[in-house]
């Protein structure tokens, strides 16, 4: 049976989190938690290393095995022994960077297959902001209006995610709206804000408000809100 997702508007790795990746720990129904970090969305910049030196001292904080798995290009996707490091896991956390990379990185790779395989068997999947967005139905490629899109990952149906969501000034956020294909849902989520469940069912969790916006309706729900979502 599937286990559980979460797409996080920014924050991955702060103590702002922490209430957050406690609780996906919890969903775990194996005693001993395994998380594994990958830096991927992050790789063709600089410093793209510190998202794993953060993710390594935030999960061990947090009193559990975390390894970091260096995927930084597709080449590496394919390697045999970095899908193994991901089976070994039962918590796979994709922190942020570019949304485009992140997913034609992955795609119909080894360590795709080995990640979905994780959260097939119960285990978790958690996206942070280009993380997040790689995970739904689609993917913007462009930051303004007109909006195009490109396929995800494809673990959440019909979905196209806008992380850092409360940082969108409202004549943005209104082209976007306007722009919106109507096969798609849009999930506004905010910063240090998670939506956490999935593929349909989800409740939200953090600090901010989540946005669900289809065929005109705009929802927005807080902290403890639960939403579905339909095939």
């Amino acid at each position: 049976m599937p286990g559980t997702l979460a797409l996080v508007g920014a924050g991955e790795y702060l103590e702002s989190m922490q209430p957050v990746d406690q609780h996906l720990l919890a969903t775990i129904a194996q005693p001993e938690k395994r998380v594994v970090v990958l830096p991927t969305a992050a790789a063709q910049e600089s410093d793209y290393d510190k998202w794993s030196r953060m993710g390594v001292t935030h999960f061990r904080g947090l009193g559990v095995a975390v390894a970091p798995v260096p995927v930084l290009t597709r080449a590496d996707a394919a390697r045999d022994d970095l899908a193994a490091q991901i089976a070994w896991a039962n918590f796979v956390y994709l922190s942020g960077g570019s949304p485009g990379y992140l997913v034609s990185t992955l795609e119909g790779t080894r360590v795709w297959e080995a990640m979905r395989a994780v959260w097939e068997a119960g285990g978790v999947i958690a996206g942070c902001s280009a993380g997040a967005m790689a995970l739904a139905s689609a993917v913007r490629t462009r930051r303004d209006p007109p909006l195009d899109f490109r396929p995800g990952l494809g673990l959440v149906p019909r979905v196209t995610v806008i992380p850092h969501f409360d940082r969108i000034p409202p004549q943005r956020l209104a082209s976007y709206l306007e722009h919106l294909p109507r096969d798609l849902i849009l999930l506004g989520i905010d910063e240090h804000t998670a939506a956490v469940g999935g593929p349909l069912e989800w409740t939200v969790m953090g600090r901010g408000r989540v946005l669900v916006c289809h065929d005109g309706r705009e929802d927005w729900y807080g902290a403890g809100g639960s939403f579905a979502l339909s095939e």
